[in-house]
């Protein structure tokens, strides 16, 4: 998210306070901007265990007992100005033995979810499970300019596999804007704990400068010029 220090005029501070209090993820500065066309959207897999590479963009993996597969989104937001503010990404885990297919989504600010997904094979009454600490985010298709992240899972639950997905903010549209998605998954005899969370989150204001606390659990306050204003 992205905060800018405001010090203008007092009804810029108020809406900067209620916009802390009521709201999360969203940029600051382009709030009113949404995406009004698709993102490409598309996924690959491979077999890293048989050193396999992601050449021919394939679609489908095999795996013995113990073998791991790296699943590969890959999102295209070609079109200059058609901006997103609020990128969601998902991958659908479950505990099935004999899963034959891998499905992932993507939603772009208030566009519906768009899907895709790549065919499995396992041995016989093996499952897929996540492999822990493997998701990451690559950004822009240039090597002078691509980013990668490594995104933290959460008490060992990646947070694509969140009820709303991660999410990803200001993806600006233009010819180089390519975002990839990782992540590994391995074929095992143990029946996978999986679990579909949500993160709730409960946001609080107070003007300390007029002994507010925090601990009154306010969702908004007003402020004069040079009050102190804390959020939680």
């Amino acid at each position: 998210m992205i905060i800018r220090k405001i010090e203008k005029t007092i009804s810029i501070a108020l809406f900067t306070v209620a916009f802390l209090a009521g709201s999360v993820l969203l940029p600051y500065t382009s709030i009113f901007a949404l995406a009004s066309k698709q993102p490409g959207f598309d996924m690959q897999v491979r077999n890293v265990s048989d050193g396999e590479n992601f050449a021919g963009n394939p679609t489908s993996v095999s795996l013995e007992a113990g073998e791991v597969a790296q699943m590969r989104m890959q999102i295209n937001n070609p079109e200059k100005g058609n901006d997103i503010d609020s990128l969601r990404v998902k991958a659908f885990f479950n505990a099935d033995a004999n899963p034959n297919k891998f499905h992932t989504a993507v939603k772009a600010d208030n566009l519906d979810w768009i899907g895709a997904e790549v065919s499995v094979s396992v041995p016989t009454g093996y499952f897929l499970e996540y492999v822990s600490g493997s998701t990451v985010i690559d950004l822009d298709d240039r090597p002078e300019f691509m980013t990668r992240t490594n995104i933290d899972d959460i008490n060992g639950t990646t947070p694509l596999a969140f009820a709303d997905g991660y999410e990803v903010t200001n993806l600006k549209g233009g010819p180089n804007t390519w975002m990839w998605v990782y992540f590994k998954v391995k074929a095992t005899e143990t029946k996978p704990t999986v679990i579909n969370p949500r993160l709730d989150l409960e946001k609080v204001v107070a003007n300390t400068s007029k002994g507010q606390t925090l601990k009154e659990d306010r969702t908004s306050t007003t402020a004069s010029t040079g009050d102190t204003i804390s959020c939680q």
